[in-house]
């Protein structure tokens, strides 16, 4: 997670379907892998409530044999 100078403010490795991340106001980027693909989202953090990015990978198909 990256504030709106760029800087990283949060790196972190998650096993879960989720991390929960506690951030004061403002605008970040937000990059998430999985399996060498990133996903990146702007996010705006508000003073006040909960705020939600989810990242969704599409499954790959398969090539097969027949």
């Amino acid at each position: 997670i990256k504030d709106h100078a760029g800087k990283t403010v949060l790196k972190s490795v998650s096993d879960g379907p989720m991390l929960l991340a506690k951030l004061p106001a403002g605008r970040y980027v937000v990059s998430a892998e999985h399996q060498r693909k990133v996903l990146v989202k702007t996010v705006r953090v508000a003073a006040e409530g909960v705020t939600r990015a989810s990242f969704v990978w599409q499954a790959t198909a398969k090539a097969t044999g027949e």
